[in-house]
Protein backbone atom coordinates (compact mmCIF):
# COMPACT_ATOMS: atom_id res chain seq x y z
CA UNK A 1 0.00 0.00 0.00
CA UNK A 2 1.37 3.54 -0.86
CA UNK A 3 1.44 6.08 2.15
CA UNK A 4 -1.24 9.07 1.06
CA UNK A 5 0.89 12.19 0.15
CA UNK A 6 -0.77 14.31 3.01
CA UNK A 7 -2.22 12.15 6.14
CA UNK A 8 -4.20 14.47 7.21
CA UNK A 9 -5.93 15.98 4.58
CA UNK A 10 -9.04 13.63 5.17
CA UNK A 11 -8.86 14.75 8.85
CA UNK A 12 -8.60 18.75 7.98
CA UNK A 13 -11.32 18.51 5.54
CA UNK A 14 -13.78 16.71 7.57
CA UNK A 15 -12.91 19.38 10.99
CA UNK A 16 -13.48 22.11 8.17
CA UNK A 17 -16.70 20.32 6.92
CA UNK A 18 -17.98 20.09 10.31
CA UNK A 19 -16.82 23.85 11.19
CA UNK A 20 -19.05 25.22 8.36
CA UNK A 21 -22.07 23.01 9.41
CA UNK A 22 -21.75 24.47 13.07
CA UNK A 23 -21.29 27.92 11.58
CA UNK A 24 -24.12 27.74 9.11
CA UNK A 25 -26.47 26.13 11.90
CA UNK A 26 -25.13 29.02 14.27
CA UNK A 27 -26.37 31.91 11.15
CA UNK A 28 -29.57 29.59 10.25
CA UNK A 29 -30.73 30.33 13.88
CA UNK A 30 -29.91 33.59 13.93
CA UNK A 31 -31.56 34.89 10.32
CA UNK A 32 -34.69 32.38 11.96
CA UNK A 33 -34.82 34.59 14.87
CA UNK A 34 -34.38 38.04 13.36
CA UNK A 35 -36.99 37.11 10.23
CA UNK A 36 -39.67 36.15 13.04
CA UNK A 37 -39.29 39.57 14.69
CA UNK A 38 -39.60 41.28 11.90
CA UNK A 39 -43.01 43.50 11.79
CA UNK A 40 -45.69 42.89 8.75
CA UNK A 41 -45.20 44.84 5.37
CA UNK A 42 -41.36 44.48 5.32
CA UNK A 43 -39.74 43.73 1.72
CA UNK A 44 -37.19 41.48 1.80
CA UNK A 45 -34.04 42.27 -0.75
CA UNK A 46 -31.92 38.85 -1.97
CA UNK A 47 -29.41 37.74 -3.91
CA UNK A 48 -30.68 34.43 -4.65
CA UNK A 49 -27.83 32.42 -3.39
CA UNK A 50 -27.57 29.98 -0.93
CA UNK A 51 -27.33 29.87 2.24
CA UNK A 52 -28.77 32.95 4.01
CA UNK A 53 -30.21 34.58 0.75
CA UNK A 54 -31.98 31.22 0.22
CA UNK A 55 -33.28 31.16 3.73
CA UNK A 56 -34.37 34.65 4.27
CA UNK A 57 -36.57 34.16 0.79
CA UNK A 58 -38.03 31.16 2.00
CA UNK A 59 -39.19 32.78 5.28
CA UNK A 60 -40.19 35.84 3.80
CA UNK A 61 -42.85 33.78 1.46
CA UNK A 62 -43.86 31.83 4.75
CA UNK A 63 -44.37 35.10 5.95
CA UNK A 64 -45.63 36.81 2.87
CA UNK A 65 -43.27 39.87 2.82
CA UNK A 66 -42.44 41.08 -0.54
CA UNK A 67 -40.13 39.76 -1.75
CA UNK A 68 -37.34 41.00 -4.18
CA UNK A 69 -34.52 39.01 -5.95
CA UNK A 70 -31.59 39.83 -7.47
CA UNK A 71 -30.39 36.63 -9.25
CA UNK A 72 -26.33 37.34 -10.95
CA UNK A 73 -26.76 38.06 -14.72
CA UNK A 74 -23.33 36.46 -16.18
CA UNK A 75 -24.82 36.98 -19.92
CA UNK A 76 -24.85 40.63 -19.43
CA UNK A 77 -21.27 40.32 -18.00
CA UNK A 78 -19.69 38.56 -21.03
CA UNK A 79 -20.90 35.25 -19.19
CA UNK A 80 -18.40 35.86 -16.19
CA UNK A 81 -19.95 34.90 -12.86
CA UNK A 82 -17.61 37.01 -10.73
CA UNK A 83 -18.42 40.60 -12.48
CA UNK A 84 -22.15 39.62 -12.40
CA UNK A 85 -21.82 38.76 -8.79
CA UNK A 86 -21.03 42.40 -7.70
CA UNK A 87 -23.09 44.20 -9.96
CA UNK A 88 -25.67 42.09 -8.13
CA UNK A 89 -24.54 43.03 -4.40
CA UNK A 90 -24.79 46.72 -5.82
CA UNK A 91 -28.14 46.08 -6.81
CA UNK A 92 -29.16 44.85 -3.45
CA UNK A 93 -27.82 47.93 -1.66
CA UNK A 94 -29.47 50.35 -4.35
CA UNK A 95 -32.69 48.77 -3.79
CA UNK A 96 -32.60 48.31 0.06
CA UNK A 97 -32.97 50.22 2.85
CA UNK A 98 -31.02 48.78 5.33
CA UNK A 99 -28.57 46.17 4.95
CA UNK A 100 -28.52 43.22 7.90
CA UNK A 101 -25.67 40.76 6.81
CA UNK A 102 -24.76 37.30 7.75
CA UNK A 103 -21.10 36.41 6.00
CA UNK A 104 -19.41 33.68 6.48
CA UNK A 105 -16.16 32.66 7.41
CA UNK A 106 -15.32 31.77 4.13
CA UNK A 107 -16.61 33.89 1.46
CA UNK A 108 -16.21 36.99 -0.16
CA UNK A 109 -19.19 37.71 -1.59
CA UNK A 110 -21.52 38.90 1.15
CA UNK A 111 -18.50 40.61 2.85
CA UNK A 112 -18.32 43.01 -0.72
CA UNK A 113 -22.23 43.86 -0.17
CA UNK A 114 -21.35 44.80 3.14
CA UNK A 115 -18.59 47.45 2.25
CA UNK A 116 -20.61 48.68 -0.61
CA UNK A 117 -23.79 49.67 1.89
CA UNK A 118 -21.29 50.88 4.48
CA UNK A 119 -20.28 53.41 1.58
CA UNK A 120 -24.10 54.39 0.95
CA UNK A 121 -24.68 54.36 4.76
CA UNK A 122 -27.21 51.86 4.48
CA UNK A 123 -24.99 48.96 7.39
CA UNK A 124 -27.15 48.49 10.03
CA UNK A 125 -25.93 45.18 11.43
CA UNK A 126 -23.34 42.59 10.45
CA UNK A 127 -23.75 39.40 12.36
CA UNK A 128 -21.26 36.72 12.74
CA UNK A 129 -21.92 34.18 15.07
CA UNK A 130 -19.31 31.94 13.82
CA UNK A 131 -16.69 33.93 16.43
CA UNK A 132 -18.83 31.37 18.43
CA UNK A 133 -17.32 28.41 17.09
CA UNK A 134 -14.13 26.73 18.84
Amino acid sequence: MVPPRHPNATAMVEKERASQQRVFELIRSDVVRFMLALPEGVTIVSGGANGVDALAASLARQRRFTLVEHLPRPEEHGGRFGPAAYARNQLIVDDAEDLYAWPSPWGRGTWDTIARARRKGKLREVFEPWVRVK
